[in-house]
């Protein structure tokens, strides 16, 4: 083998070990979350409707957005609009307003001690015929 071709073999076998390296040594941290969609509007109060969420964790070392759905705590600031299960179905109550629902993440090994993300969708339910409710 040449020199040349020795350099070259080098430099891409260089090239190749750093690319395989996954992060810096550090362990994967959560750096946020996220919940899609940020937005869901029922366009009418009938109880029993459904939609779905999913929270995107945000890591670094090495950066990756990962489904965390099953790993954070659902709940929801007004009991009397929507229902939220764990695996992120929202489901109406038959009333009209607005909600926000939170999707929480703490204790994890991916978490640091004493840290708390929180991801947030915004629930509209409407009803046209009531004056009283979101209208749009």
């Amino acid at each position: 083998m040449s020199r040349k071709q020795f350099r070259m073999f080098a430099i891409v076998l260089a090239v190749g070990s750093i690319a395989g390296i996954p992060s810096c040594g550090l362990p994967q941290q959560l750096d946020g979350v996220s919940v899609q969609p940020s937005a869901v509007h029922f366009l009418t109060p009938v109880a029993g409707a459904t939609a779905n969420l999913k929270a995107y964790g945000f890591y670094l070392h090495p950066v990756a957005t990962k489904d965390v759905t099953s790993q954070v705590v659902w709940t929801t600031d007004a009991d009397g609009l929507v229902t939220v299960a764990q695996d992120g179905v929202i489901t109406t109550v038959g009333n009209c307003g607005v909600v926000d629902i939170l999707a929480s993440i703490t204790g994890s090994p991916h978490v640091p001690k004493g840290q708390v993300y929180v991801g947030r969708a915004t629930i509209t339910v409407i009803d046209t015929t009531d004056p009283l409710c979101p209208q749009n």
